[in-house]
């Protein structure tokens, strides 16, 4: 997989592919958007 810079990150690529693993449709705004501002937090704190 190539590995791209991002800030002061060395990531590995993700391509289309990679976001069918959240299934169809996946943009555009959440079917519940109070639970994704939730779940979105949550991975931010621990992130730190």
């Amino acid at each position: 997989m190539k590995n791209i810079q991002i800030a002061d990150m060395n990531v590995h690529r993700l391509g289309f592919g990679a976001m069918r693993v959240c299934g169809p449709n996946v943009w555009g705004p959440p079917k519940d958007r109070a639970a994704a501002l939730v779940l979105s937090a949550a991975d931010l704190a621990a992130l730190g």
